[in-house]
């Protein structure tokens, strides 16, 4: 974080992370995990919503709300 505060294009720069990494080469692998646990999350939510029709008529958040108290 102390080296992207330090520039503002830092995709422009790519610059090397300590373990030799590069920043945008992370950025790219995060964004291709986040991808995959939304589509997985969206899969539960819509396999609860098989399970349960009523679920059909409340938000993404909602049933979410409501799964993670139970």
């Amino acid at each position: 974080m102390k080296t992207t505060n330090k520039r503002n294009d830092v995709l422009k720069t790519n610059l090397p992370m300590k373990d030799g990494r590069k920043m945008l080469d992370i950025f790219i692998w995060a964004n291709k995990v986040m991808d995959e646990i939304n589509a997985s999350l969206e899969e539960l939510l819509q396999m609860r919503r098989t399970d349960f029709p009523r679920f059909y008529f409340l938000s993404n958040d909602e049933l979410l709300t409501i799964l993670a108290k139970s």
